[in-house]
């Protein structure tokens, strides 16, 4: 028992020591159009892959690039898109993705890294979009716009009852 005190204690005050893992994400856009750079920090070296869900009042409303499939909901990961490397006894790496919000109200984002079917979460963060008002149309602009829809119609119309 005495030799066995002596390991947990060095244990127990080794623990404080040890270095977390830790999926973090920066924002950098406005309004709609964000590049979110995604890093991880204490991972064991190797090729990850990353997402970046975006959620307004529990609805998906975004879409990541990426470079293979092109644009695609945020429910899906850009495969091997961050690399760990390991520098001066530390492991880190980082990953920008590009990210379209479909709505103009505040949304919340959540990075999220996987591997070999394990994945590892960011803290999720709400962010303000700054978008500026829409312009309304001018009312005669508006007006000529239904008349040429209804003209539209009318000539349609018209030439399907000849045809």
């Amino acid at each position: 028992m005495r030799r066995i005190v002596p390991i947990i204690l060095t244990f127990l005050l080794l623990i404080p020591f040890a270095s977390a893992q830790e999926v973090a994400f920066e924002t950098e856009g406005e309004c709609q159009e964000f590049n979110v750079t995604v890093t991880a920090t204490n991972f064991t070296p190797g090729i990850y892959d990353v997402k970046v869900d975006v959620h307004d009042n529990g609805q998906r409303v975004g879409e990541i690039y990426d470079p293979v499939e092109g644009w695609q909901s945020t429910m899906y990961y850009v495969n091997g898109a961050l690399q760990v490397e390991e520098r001066n006894n530390e492991t880190h790496g980082n990953a920008t993705v590009e990210i379209f919000a479909e709505t103009r109200d505040n949304v919340t984002m959540l990075a999220r890294i996987r591997q070999n079917q394990r994945t590892w979460d960011s803290e999720e963060r709400e962010i303000t979009q700054d978008c500026p008002e829409p312009e309304p149309i001018p009312e005669d602009l508006f007006f000529l716009t239904i008349m040429v829809a209804l003209l539209l119609i009318l000539v349609g119309v018209t030439v399907y009852k000849k045809a």
